[in-house]
């Protein structure tokens, strides 16, 4: 997949939704798609759904590094 994906990143929302953006890679193609989502519903509940969003770039966080994970269910668990 290193060819098809130039980065992405993993969020986890409140509702318990995920959300992937992608930056496609030179390689990107349907396949890679149905793959993707192969793995993700191969791992995960049906009770969690997949949003994929096709970026043509993931911005740096203030830090200048990238996050690849962003929970807003940890903050959920703390209320």
């Amino acid at each position: 997949l290193a060819s098809r994906i130039n980065r992405f990143q993993i969020h986890y929302m409140k509702n318990k939704d995920i959300e992937m953006k992608i930056e496609k890679g030179k390689n990107f193609n349907e396949e890679t798609n149905e793959l993707i989502r192969k793995k993700f519903y191969s791992q995960f509940s049906n009770d969690n759904k997949l949003i994929i969003n096709y970026v043509d770039k993931i911005e740096p966080a203030k830090s200048g590094k990238y996050k690849m994970i962003i929970n807003d269910l940890s903050e959920t668990t703390k209320e």
